[in-house]
This record gives C-alpha cells, sequence and structure tokens, in this order.
C-alpha cells in the first residue's frame, strides 16, 4: 500500500506535494472570494429565520446545480450554478471527469456552534463516500 493511501486510511486525508500549482491556488482562492463577495453572508443563511422554517435544512445537487431541500435565495441559487459551471475544469486540473461523479450534494444543518455539512459523492463505479464537518470554519 502506497504512503498516500495508508495517511487517507489513517487520517481520514492526504497531503498530494505539487498537486495543484501556486498560481492555480490563487486562481480558485479569487473565484470563491468573487464568489462569496456576490453571496454575502451565505456560510450564515441556515441561521435566517426564513430558513429555519423548512426545517433549518439546505441541501444541494451540485450536478444538476439545483437545492433539493430548503429553500435559497435568487443570490445563492445563482452562486449554486456557478459551482457547477466550475466544475468541469476542477475536475480536469485533477485528472477527473464530471462523468466521473453520478452523486454530489452537501446537506448544510445546524445553528450556532452546532453547524454542520454532509458532503455525499458517489462515483460512476457506485461507490459512496460521505463525510460530514461540525462546527464554525
Amino acid at each position: 500500500m502506497s504512503s498516500l493511501n495508508m495517511e487517507l486510511m489513517d487520517n481520514g486525508y492526504a497531503v498530494v506535494p505539487k498537486l495543484i500549482d501556486i498560481d492555480e491556488v490563487d486562481r480558485i482562492g479569487r473565484f470563491v472570494m468573487d464568489t462569496l463577495a456576490a453571496t454575502a453572508g451565505t456560510r450564515r443563511l441556515i441561521e435566517l429565520p426564513w430558513c429555519r422554517d423548512p426545517g433549518g435544512v439546505i441541501a444541494i445537487d451540485f450536478l444538476a446545480a439545483k437545492t433539493i431541500d430548503g429553500r435559497v435565495s435568487r443570490t445563492l441559487g445563482s452562486a449554486i450554478a456557478k459551482y457547477r459551471a466550475a466544475l468541469p475544469d476542477l475536475c480536469a486540473k485533477h485528472g477527473a471527469s464530471l462523468d466521473d461523479f453520478k452523486t454530489l450534494t452537501a446537506r448544510y444543518s445546524g445553528y450556532g456552534l452546532s453547524r454542520r455539512v454532509v458532503v455525499t459523492v458517489r462515483d460512476r463505479l457506485g461507490r459512496s463516500f460521505v463525510d460530514e464537518y461540525v462546527g464554525v470554519p
């Protein structure tokens, strides 16, 4: 088993040196910042009263570029479409294809310090991966 596989198994993640160059990191960072600026406060949407009405959950299907649970603003809906439009390039940069994914969803829920995001990925071979992130970033 390679050292990267061992690191992944032991830690749940692996650091791959020189996978992406600094210019690409800067480009991604600018893209994320531009998107966040266009959708200011979206990290806190789950705390807003109109979001609590449907149960305090926003679930997004990034492959279909749509909300599958909860209600989102027009601005956040536009940001979801931008993320979807950027996925093919992101996949290509990492030697993958959008066709490699059958499911790519994120489910945002919780309030205050109990915020959580559950990310679900299913690949074209039917393998599923679920990661849960809890707390305030």
